[in-house]
């Protein structure tokens, strides 16, 4: 499973994905589920074996956000990656985080949620 970034478009929140993570998983004879918000999560995981969990980076930490649409639309998938990561400790699923400054990295470090999580 993928998380995705936001962003405005014509004025519509949009999820996205870099076209990169599907040739990546491609190559690597994984397929890519993207995690769609405001679906609930624990679905993914009563639906279908989830091995691994990428949280793939493009926004800031909402609390960093330079502008109040930022923070709107980042906060949005703060909430969804913490809830993520816990539903990933509870399962002891694989988590991979994309490095960087990245919403997904800060939200591992400044919330502690690495702890007891398979990474």
């Amino acid at each position: 499973m993928l998380s995705q970034r936001t962003a405005l478009a014509n004025s519509e929140v949009c999820q996205q994905l870099a076209v990169a993570w599907g040739e990546l998983l491609s190559e690597l004879g994984v397929v890519g589920v993207p995690i769609l918000y405001g679906s609930r999560l624990q679905d993914y995981f009563d639906t279908f074996p989830v091995e691994g969990i990428i949280l793939t980076g493009g926004n800031d930490l909402a609390e960093l956000s330079e502008s109040e649409a930022e923070r709107i639309l980042n906060s949005q998938r703060d909430s969804l990656e913490i809830d993520l990561l816990k539903l990933a400790a509870v399962h002891k699923t694989h988590c991979w985080v994309s490095a960087g400054e990245c919403s997904s990295f800060q939200a591992t470090l400044e919330l502690d949620l690495c702890a007891g999580l398979a990474m």
